[in-house]
């Protein structure tokens, strides 16, 4: 048995993969690709928030830049005008130039930062104040070069004055606008860079909580996954100890064939029934049928050939051969399994020791048939075996006769020498009725001291010399006690219209003739 639920164990262990833990593995595996991926998707907009941040910054020094350099070739320019000949004002111009070319190039492509990265200015009202502010430039620049070219046209006070100063100061108001709006773009920026630092660091809170969570959820679920396992596994164990006390008490073995591989799998008293133990022998299913009575391994292997292809399940009684030599009887029972292209996969089958019981049977059928006294059949079964035989005469055209004989002036034994005195002499006529018969005939105790034998195949020839020869035994033999005892013999052939009673009436009439006659003779 320890062999199969071993097998059980091992099949269950294996396969039973809980569906919890699976589930849940999916769920905290799409939990935690989903917020890490909100996690980095938040950390590229800071990344991104951060280096919009930097480039604004670039942005703010270079409009300060620009402010610086045009308030410096404004003052240049204006001392140049009121008559400082050490001003160079190709280097002014050259300056103011360079101005407006690099915020050209801010409002274009943004800060050109180290190597050839351009991040390009994406506020568009930052575009927008930057375009007005290079236009305002061209018209300074413009504004600049007429005074120079036309000094009496640009004195202190003139409207070309006025006109340049106002675009002076309109590009120091563009400058100043811009300065405003990239503060408040770092400002809001700031907001925006704190809120993604506390997304972010609130989304891997929220993911490392949530694994938690669900990790002491599937801990829990596979500890009582694990102490239901043992519980049922400790189940097992004790239903195999109830099994096996079982499997002992009833004599009932277990087995297990793969017709497949030919594996055969016994239970402990498998080999008990056939006097081994478990480390002698290595099953087989042809040693199986080694150890089977000769003429019954037909039945058997013919009963498991139709399991196998006619899907038969079968149950009979074959008589075994054990370890020893001793025979004793079993009851083999045996059933396939099949997988889905209808190919048998596995048999299963119990092998039970019934020799006590057909020994129990013996004896009692014996009982039932017999008469405990001189061993011969009883009165209840002459009457199924005169029916049976009389049948088979008739239908085969056979001799059949019967030999009805009495023990002469048996009462006399019993009243002088005891009943004990005159079992003993039956028993010793029966031990030679036995002795002086055919193992084809059937001696029967009709009753008291009558017997009757019935001779099958035998005409009344055979019949007369079976029962002269009766005769005479019974009268050579020296009875203890008693010394000489004789019986009175009857002879009846069957005839073709004769029925059971009629034939044993017949036979007692002869009988009743030779007692008639003076007895210890035989009469037709």
């Amino acid at each position: 048995m320890s062999q199969l639920s071993d097998k059980i164990l091992l099949q269950e262990e294996g396969a039973a993969q809980p569906q919890f833990v699976s589930r849940f593995f999916k769920i905290s595996l799409l939990i935690f690709v989903t917020l890490g991926l909100l996690a980095i998707i938040m950390l590229l907009l800071t990344n991104r928030l951060r280096s919009e941040q930097k480039n604004d910054s670039e942005l703010m020094e270079a409009v300060i830049g620009t402010k610086t350099n045009l308030s410096e070739s404004h003052l240049w320019l204006e001392k140049y005008l009121m008559g400082y000949s050490d001003i160079d004002i190709d280097g002014i111009f050259t300056q103011i130039d360079t101005v407006r070319e690099e915020t050209a190039i801010i409002i274009e492509g943004g800060i050109n930062e180290g190597a050839d990265e351009i991040r390009p200015v994406r506020d568009p009202e930052l575009i927008r104040r930057q375009a007005r502010l290079l236009s305002t430039i061209d018209k300074f620049t413009e504004l600049a070069r007429r005074r120079v070219a036309n000094p009496a046209e640009s004195g202190i006070g003139t409207p070309l004055d006025q006109e340049f100063d106002n675009i002076f100061y309109k590009i120091i108001q563009e400058v100043e606008g811009i300065e405003s709006l990239l503060e408040e773009n770092e400002v809001l920026q700031a907001v925006q860079f704190n809120r993604f630092f506390w997304g972010i660091l609130l989304t891997w809170v929220g993911a490392l909580f949530a694994g938690f969570i669900i990790f002491q959820m599937v801990e829990k679920r596979r500890l009582l996954l694990i102490a239901a396992r043992n519980k049922a596994i400790a189940e097992l164990r004790e239903s195999e100890k109830r099994t096996v006390m079982a499997q002992k008490v009833g004599k009932i073995g277990i087995w297990d064939w793969d017709p497949n591989t030919g594996d055969l799998v016994w239970s402990d008293e498998v080999y008990t029934i056939f006097g081994f133990t478990p480390c002698e022998i290595e099953p087989t299913y042809e040693l199986f049928l080694e150890m089977l009575n000769p003429d019954d391994r037909g039945e058997v292997s013919a009963s498991v050939e139709a399991a196998l292809y006619e899907r038969k399940p079968y149950k009979l009684d074959c008589r075994i051969i054990r370890k020893d030599g001793s025979e004793g009887f079993a009851e083999a029972t045996g059933e396939v399994l099949f997988d889905k292209e209808d190919k048998p996969i596995r048999m299963l089958g119990t092998f039970m020791d019934i020799t006590e019981r057909k020994e129990l049977e013996s004896k009692l059928t014996k009982l039932a048939t017999t008469d405990p006294l001189t061993g011969a059949f009883n009165r209840a079964k002459f009457d199924d075996l005169i029916s049976m035989e009389v049948a088979r005469a008739k239908r085969f055209a056979h001799p059949l006769t019967i030999v009805l004989f009495d023990i002469d002036n048996f009462k006399l034994v019993n009243d002088r020498y005891g009943h004990a005195v005159g079992d003993t002499v039956l028993k010793t006529i029966a031990d030679i009725i036995f002795k002086n018969s055919r193992a084809t005939n059937y001696f029967v105790r009709w009753g008291g001291e009558e017997f009757v034998v019935i001779a099958v195949e035998t005409d009344t020839d055979g019949a007369l010399k079976l029962a002269e020869r009766m005769r005479s035994e019974i009268e050579a033999h020296a009875f203890e006690t008693v010394g000489k005892v004789t019986a009175s013999f009857g002879v009846a052939l069957l005839a073709e219209d004769d029925t059971v009673d009629s034939l044993i009436m017949r036979a007692d009439e002869a009988l009743y003739r030779a007692k008639e006659n003076g007895r210890n003779r035989v009469e037709v």
